[in-house]
């Protein structure tokens, strides 16, 4: 089974929930980083008010890259190119037991990909481009559902049913939200979703966030993990029968 990740979070103690002018200072003079810092310290709060950060953790993937593998493709030319993209954070999970070479997230970093990453948070400073956080995003879901799709190639079982996954873009103050779901190798986005101005603004957008987020980490306890944890060990018990190794991308399945 999974072990839930327990995180050390570099936000500082008085970054809260119950003072919103540290968590919505002046926007106009502040960049991404500076935004970046201002969603640490809102999820860590998060984290914090739902399980004192026992079964959630942070994970700064910014600098990281997605494998290869689990990337959607583009005809450029007469060539076959990967389309990347990156994000800022993700919601973590980690297995302490740890499965050898088995991948357990889509990402080609060899610690962060040990993590279960069920939500992706993409961050642009205020004013930012819409259309290319909403790209990135959903690269970034399509190539979770893709690993997932993996998983359950490796565990022979094409009925299993994949979870849907989620994520958020912030672009200043401005929270959205996004769901993402596979069908026969095709993916639907849904989104952008912001009800009742979530956001950083002011005190009643920030609890109507938190608010969103407890449900959010309810659903991924509940209804998210368990679906994804009988996919790994689907992979893993098979894995163990045959005495594989994890290896490339199963054929797509027509039926």
């Amino acid at each position: 089974m999974v072990t839930p990740w327990k995180t050390r979070s570099r936000v500082p103690e008085n970054a809260t929930l119950h003072d919103p002018r540290k968590l919505a200072p002046e926007v106009v003079k502040l960049n991404d980083n500076a935004w970046c810092q201002i969603v640490e310290a809102f999820l860590s709060s998060c984290i914090k008010l739902h399980d004192g950060e026992t079964d959630f953790g942070i994970n700064n993937i910014e600098a990281q890259s997605i494998d290869p593998r689990f990337l959607p493709q583009v005809s450029v030319g007469s060539r076959v190119e990967h389309v990347s993209a990156k994000c800022d954070f993700a919601l973590a999970m980690v297995d302490k037991n740890g499965y050898g070479d088995m991948k357990l997230c889509q990402m080609a970093d060899a610690y962060t990909s040990t993590l279960c990453l069920p939500c992706p948070i993409v961050v642009k400073r205020h004013g930012g481009n819409a259309e290319e956080v909403e790209l990135q995003l959903m690269i970034w879901l399509a190539s979770a559902l893709a690993h997932m799709e993996y998983l359950r190639g490796l565990a022979r079982e094409p009925k299993r049913p994949v979870p849907p996954v989620v994520g958020w873009t912030v672009i200043g103050h401005t929270w959205s939200f996004y769901i993402a779901w596979s069908f026969r190798s095709d993916v639907t986005v849904m989104g952008p979703f912001n009800p009742g101005n979530a956001g950083t603004t002011d005190v009643l957008s920030i609890y109507v966030l938190t608010s969103l987020w407890k449900r959010l980490f309810e659903w991924i306890q509940e209804v998210y993990y368990p679906a994804y944890n009988e996919l790994l060990q689907g992979a893993i018990d098979a894995l163990e029968e045959d005495d594989r190794t994890p290896g490339p991308l199963p054929a797509e399945d027509k039926d």
